[in-house]
């Protein structure tokens, strides 16, 4: 009897052996592909993480001495126990230290030195990251893509932050840069409303100072009822929550449905073959020109939020292209609305638009010390606000030399 139970185990032995090396190695492969997007997210895309168990071995090149940036990277995925740094390190070059612009507007309060432990705080290119006031933050989901502007602190945060908007089939686009000045759990705020931005069809999650927004559409009522509950209770404490949320059977208010402005135009971009300057342009004349772009094309938003229209895109490029040409010139953002809803909710609205421009033009390479974004509300308008046209041209942004 003892005979034949022997040779009954040995097949039964045979196919546990086969399905437990077929799901080590789905674990296995799962595990790697969580570090690799964890790696890229951090920028170390040419390290290749090779997973036994639940350790990771990092092969490939990194850069001079940021294989313990590599490891913290690849241990930041979930599941991961151990990380074993094997790259060959390559030399780092480093930049070239960038000269400081010469101040031309007498009235620009002069640039405070930072605090020892801010100072270690660095941008991309290895540059001192620049103070910021009021500290922003941005994140934009529409059709698979999700879209990062504004600030992070410090290196460890970015990547924290970049790993929580991070997902399969979700396209990542980073375009924040370093600032020093980030209010305490500024970090934890952003993780978190990135957990519930995810969760939303389209939408945006704004971060100011201590004031979270998040606004968008949800697939159904209910869902945004959960997302906007789970957003208020998961803030750190000393932050401030104002959920906007929609599902399909649930109508726009008034005042969003006539709060925003109309996009009836295409924007398109200067004609390529315009004559570049061949220095740099007086303040005035500076100003000027981006006076005549944006009334030939408007910086429009989504109906009733400060989320940027994606036919905005071009005027803003060339907007941060005129900012390049005047180099030692700041400007005020100056957001405005037309007559609807009350005037305190007008000058909020306008304020956050003209934050969304600031940190776009941020992002495109135009230094944050030269911008400041001030809401007006519909207290300078162009026109009177006597008809629907001429509360379309009374919802605008402008630029102003200060």
């Amino acid at each position: 009897m003892a005979g034949q139970w022997r040779y009954g185990l040995l097949p039964l032995a045979v196919l546990w052996l086969a399905a437990n090396g077929l799901e080590t190695g789905r674990i296995e492969a799962d595990l790697a592909d969580r570090a690799r997007r964890a790696l890229e997210a951090r920028g170390f895309k040419e390290a290749a993480p090779q997973v036994e168990g639940r350790d990771v071995r990092l092969t490939g090149a990194i850069l001079g001495d940021d294989s313990g940036g590599a490891a913290l990277a690849a241990a930041a995925a979930p599941g991961v126990r151990k990380v074993v740094v094997a790259s060959s390190v390559a030399p780092r070059v480093p930049a070239p230290e960038p000269k400081p612009e010469e101040p031309t507007n007498p009235v620009a309060a002069p640039v405070q030195p930072e605090a020892p432990a801010q100072a270690a705080t660095r941008g991309k290119a290895g540059v001192e990251a620049a103070r910021v006031a009021p500290y922003l933050f941005q994140a934009e989901i529409a059709a698979g893509k999700l879209t990062l502007t504004g600030f992070y602190p410090d290196a460890e945060s970015h990547a924290r932050i970049a790993l929580a908007a991070s997902g399969p089939g979700r396209d990542l686009v980073d375009r924040m840069q370093a600032g020093v000045g980030a209010p305490k759990d500024f970090v934890e705020a952003a993780v978190a409303g990135l957990g519930q931005l995810v969760r939303l069809r389209e939408g945006a999650l704004q971060l100011r100072d201590r004031a979270a927004r998040l606004s968008g559409e949800a697939a159904s009522a209910e869902l945004a009822d959960d997302i906007r509950a789970t957003f208020v209770a998961a803030l750190p404490g000393g932050f401030s929550a104002r959920p906007q949320l929609t599902g399909p059977d649930r109508e726009p208010s008034t005042k969003e449905k006539a709060g925003g402005p109309r996009v009836d135009k295409l924007v398109a971009a200067p004609p390529a073959d315009q004559p570049a300057e061949s220095g740099p342009v007086d303040a005035s004349r500076c100003q000027a020109r981006m006076a005549a772009l944006v009334a030939e094309h408007p910086i429009v938003f989504r109906v009733g939020s400060s989320r940027l229209a994606p036919e905005s895109a071009a005027t803003l490029e060339a907007v941060a292209a005129e900012a390049k040409y005047c180099p030692g010139v700041a400007f005020q953002v100056g957001g405005h609305t037309d007559d609807i809803g009350y005037v305190s909710e007008n000058v909020a609205l306008s304020r956050r638009r003209a934050e969304a421009v600031l940190v776009y033009l941020v992002s495109a390479g135009v230094a944050p010390q030269r911008l400041t974004a001030v809401g007006y509300g519909e207290s300078r308008p162009l026109v009177p606000n006597d008809n629907d046209d001429n509360r379309a041209k009374n919802r605008r942004i402008e630029f102003t030399v200060k």
